[in-house]
């Protein structure tokens, strides 16, 4: 064989054999976990305030114009409260605690009804099981425990047992959200592309776009309500549909 030849021939097996590596097992994996990725994306969470009244007065927020809203330091955590006028903000704050502990109240009772988790999000036991169940609102969201003492098991490292949580939530009401349609703008969703979303206490909310977190954040409390009222219209069909 000539010189040329045997040249020509291994830069052609270079070549090849570099077409082999550029579609590699490595490359074929990461492609495969950049859709994995995007199949289990995670919703950012809002923590907000989402009750639709001022925790001192009790009346509706918006009924004496725009909310005041103000952040807090809670026990390490922060928290948004929303007052219906600025003269509620000093007597809150003269008694922070106690006014916490009756939004926790609030909160508790609001979202209880579909947490979306049967057992400890820390110890894994089943909490019907348990005689002592200890709910505590960590960031605005609802985390039951079986026993007073998982709380400091999860407070050692909450990112984690929030995902839990966040993994749930979407498990449960991802596939059958009640809503075609963005709660902020009206528009499909799908329309502008993968479905932007959120989560807020216990729900999930999906968005047109990311655009309308923003509109979202000017009344959570009413938006909010919008998402509970179309799941409880869709439990009802599906519940008469059964009879």
């Amino acid at each position: 064989m000539k010189p040329i030849t045997l040249i020509f021939t291994a830069c052609l097996s270079l070549m090849v054999f570099g077409a082999v590596l550029a579609t590699s097992p490595a490359d074929h994996h990461e492609e495969n976990a950049a859709s994995a990725a995007k199949d289990e994306r995670k919703p950012l969470t809002l923590n907000v305030y989402a009750l639709d009244t001022c925790p001192i007065s009790g009346q509706k927020l918006g009924s004496m114009g725009d909310p005041v809203v103000k952040e807090y330091d809670h026990d390490g955590e922060q928290r948004e409260v929303r007052f219906c006028c600025p003269p509620c903000i000093e007597r809150f704050e003269d008694e922070k605690a106690e006014h916490f502990a009756a939004i926790d109240e609030k909160l508790i009772e609001q979202q209880k009804a579909h947490y979306p988790l049967d057992a400890c999000i820390v110890s894994g036991r089943k909490l019907e099981e348990s005689d002592t169940v200890f709910d505590k609102i960590h960031e605005g969201r609802l985390v039951r425990f079986c026993c007073p003492g998982c709380p400091q098991r999860f407070k050692a490292d909450p990112d984690r047992y929030m995902t839990r949580l966040d993994e749930a939530i979407i498990k449960q009401q991802r596939e059958s959200y009640p809503l075609e349609s963005c709660v902020v703008a009206g528009s499909e969703l799908g329309s502008m592309g993968e479905p932007d979303e959120v989560i807020v206490g216990g729900t999930l909310v999906r968005f047109c776009c990311a655009g309308c977190r923003g509109g979202f954040k000017d009344d959570p409390a009413k938006h909010l309500a919008t998402i509970r009222e179309a799941w409880r219209e869709q439990h009802e069909s599906a519940r008469g549909d059964e009879d």
